[in-house]
C-alpha cells in the first residue's frame, strides 16, 4: 500500500506539471522546499488538483475523513481509523460500496501529484523499504478522492489496484500499487461528465512499467527515531541480502 511519498520539485515545476496554479501565495510556499520523505501516518497535506476548482491546486490533508465529522478533530478520526490504514489508500474494488468513496468517486476525484512513492519489499521474511519514481524523475499524477468540509478543509486519500508486473516484482508482498495516470488521460478523470464504466476504464489503464525505476533505500524511512525528511532518503541503499536479486 501506498503509505509514503516524496515531493523534491519545486513550486513553480508543480504548476507547471499539473497546469495549474497555487490556490493563493501561503499553500504555494510549503513547497518552495522539498518534502523528501512525507510519512503518510503523520497526515500531511499533498498537493492536489479536484473536481472543482480544475485550475487551482489545493493542500489535502492526507487521510480521508467524511465530512460529518468536526475538521477540528481530525486526531482523533485518524486515531480510530488507524487500525484501517488511516484513509490513506482507497482500494478500487471498494470504490462502490465503502461508505465515504462511493460518494467521492462520483464527483470528487482529484489528482495527487508527487515526485515518488515507497513500498516495502519483502526477502526471506525481511522487508526493506524502496522507492519508486519515473526514470526521467518528472512528476507522477496519482488518482485519488477527497472530501470537502465546511470551512474548505480537504482530506484525500490515494486509489491503489492490483499490481502491474514491475510493481508486483517490488512490492512482492500485498502486490498492490497507487493508481498512475499517464498524461494523456490525467485530465479526463476530473471530468465531470464521464460515467461509472469510463471512471473504472480510466483506473484499469495500464502504465507504462518501462518508465519506471525502483531501488532499495535506507531502513531509517520507518525508523521513529530517525529525521527521514533529509535528501539521502531517496539514495539507493547497499543490503548484502539483497545483492543476488540485482
Amino acid at each position: 500500500m501506498c503509505f509514503h511519498a516524496s515531493i523534491t520539485s519545486t513550486a513553480r515545476q508543480i504548476e507547471k506539471r499539473s497546469n495549474a496554479e497555487f490556490v493563493n501565495d501561503d499553500v504555494k510556499t510549503q513547497y518552495k522546499k522539498p518534502h523528501y520523505h512525507l510519512n503518510g501516518f503523520a497526515h500531511p497535506d499533498l498537493p492536489i488538483v479536484c473536481q472543482e476548482i480544475p485550475d487551482k491546486i489545493l493542500p489535502a490533508v492526507w487521510g480521508i475523513v467524511p465530512p460529518n465529522n468536526d475538521p477540528e478533530q481530525l486526531d482523533k478520526y485518524y486515531k480510530k481509523a488507524s487500525k484501517f490504514g488511516g484513509g490513506l489508500n482507497a482500494r478500487l474494488e471498494k470504490l462502490s460500496s465503502h461508505f465515504i468513496y462511493r460518494h467521492s468517486i462520483k464527483s470528487q476525484r482529484c489528482l495527487i501529484y508527487v515526485d515518488a512513492f515507497f513500498e516495502p519489499h519483502h526477502h526471506r521474511s525481511k522487508s526493506f523499504p524502496f522507492l519508486v519514481r519515473r526514470k526521467d524523475k518528472e512528476m507522477m499524477a496519482l488518482a485519488g478522492i477527497y472530501t470537502r468540509f465546511d470551512n474548505g478543509l480537504l482530506t484525500c486519500s490515494i486509489i491503489t489496484k492490483p499490481a502491474s508486473p514491475f510493481m508486483a516484482e517490488n512490492h512482492n508482498q500485498k502486490k498492490r500499487q497507487p493508481v498512475m495516470l499517464s498524461q494523456e488521460i490525467e485530465k479526463k478523470w476530473l471530468n465531470k461528465t464521464i460515467d461509472d464504466e469510463r471512471i473504472q476504464k480510466i483506473l484499469n489503464h495500464g502504465y507504462n512499467d518501462n518508465d519506471l525505476e525502483a531501488y532499495p533505500v535506507s531502513k531509517k524511512l520507518h525508523s521513529p527515531k530517525e529525521d527521514s525528511n533529509k535528501p539521502e532518503i531517496l539514495e539507493p541503499f547497499n543490503y548484502s541480502e539483497l545483492n543476488s536479486l540485482f
